[in-house]
């Protein structure tokens, strides 16, 4: 029996890690301030040099990720929260943290947009941005607290310094005041007594304002895409590069050190203001399993399928002598019933519309 190759469809597909800028409603942001003010984890993790790194960087077990918690903030060569690396990077413009979601640690940069980096979709992306959001919120919500009740945040302000140095903490304290007493543990837990001195005192006297706006997401839009998926062969790499060598693709190929083919297909992105060329990138490992890298689902669809394409019209010639099981999954368990013929006479029609480019858009 003809069993035709397992192509999936391209919305069928979840990005392994997307790139996601997010657009607000923002302007005048005080970043050096927000760098003082986010909340950041108070936890540490032991034998943090023992762990596995990538690029320099430890990765952080998953344990360490919950839903909300920046796990660190780094802003003009300072950080706050748990180091990635010795050498920590920052920006003088920009400030960059790793926050804990509903599906992984994300990483952002932060500025007039919020770059993600991790994200699992464009709403993975925009649950970790509102978490940031919510966050400058909340804390503009309590320097704007802290100016109308100047004389109850002095005696706040005096009494949490008092406690930092006996350890005895404030009692029957009214609503407002608990408000102000959170506000500065939450800013100053694991600090010193001198840090914490400066930075309440500070608050306590001067009209901050962390950003101007309402902080509305405006738009998200995917940087960068990586996708992977398995043409369901291992190939002979030299036939694939030659057959696949043709519009709108330029293979990067070599018999003698490559272990995958590469293809190329350039693109233009607007940086700032200016042109850039960059390229999707599609790599096509011996084994048949492929990454592809490009700027976002909504741009990578119709050269997937024109992957596909040139692919199915040669399936025979590319295939290696290597031995590879196919597996066509199916809804229920069946054997040759009706139901898995069915399942094929569609797939074979899903294969006839790439092929004859029923589904380019």
């Amino acid at each position: 029996m003809n069993i035709p190759p397992p192509v999936r469809k391209f919305e069928d597909l979840k990005p392994i890690t997307m790139t996601v800028i997010v657009s607000y409603d923002v302007h005048d942001l005080n970043l050096p301030m927000l760098f003082r003010l986010l909340p950041v984890t108070s936890r540490t993790i032991e034998n943090i040099s023992s762990l596995p790194r990538k690029q320099g960087k430890i990765k952080f077990p998953s344990y360490m990720n919950t839903p909300g918690e920046i796990l660190n903030l780094r802003f003009k060569q300072e950080y706050r929260g748990i180091p990635r690396s010795q050498n920590t990077t920052s920006f003088d413009h920009t400030i960059l943290g790793d926050i804990g979601t509903t599906s992984r640690i994300t990483a952002i940069k932060l500025s007039a947009t919020m770059e993600i980096t991790g994200a699992l979709s464009i709403e993975h992306a925009k649950e970790t941005a509102e978490y940031v959001f919510d966050y400058m919120r909340h804390a503009q919500s309590m320097l704007d607290t802290i100016m109308d009740n100047k004389d109850t945040a002095y005696f706040v302000r005096d009494k949490y310094l008092e406690y930092l140095m006996s350890g005895i903490s404030m009692q029957d304290m009214s609503d407002t005041e608990k408000k102000i007493w959170d506000f500065y543990h939450s800013l100053t837990q694991g600090c010193s007594y001198t840090y914490s001195e400066m930075l309440t005192s500070y608050l306590t006297t001067t009209d901050v304002k962390l950003y101007n706006g309402s902080l509305d997401i405006k738009s998200c839009s995917s940087e960068m895409t990586n996708l992977h998926f398995n043409i369901g062969i291992s190939i002979n790499q030299f036939e694939f590069a030659q057959i696949q060598n043709t519009a709108p693709f330029k293979i990067m190929f070599n018999n003698h050190k490559n272990s995958s083919v590469t293809l190329l297909v350039p693109y233009e992105k607007i940086v700032k203001g200016k042109v850039k060329i960059c390229e999707h990138n599609i790599r096509v490992n011996k084994s048949g399993h492929v990454c592809y890298s490009g700027p976002g689902p909504d741009k990578m669809r119709n050269l997937y399928y024109a992957f596909w394409k040139l692919l199915l019209l040669n399936y025979e010639k590319i295939r290696s002598d290597l031995p590879k099981d196919i597996t066509l999954s199916t809804s229920k368990a069946t054997n040759l019933s009706s139901s898995w013929y069915h399942t094929l006479d569609e797939q074979r029609k899903f294969i006839h519309d790439i092929i004859t480019d029923e589904l380019v858009k």
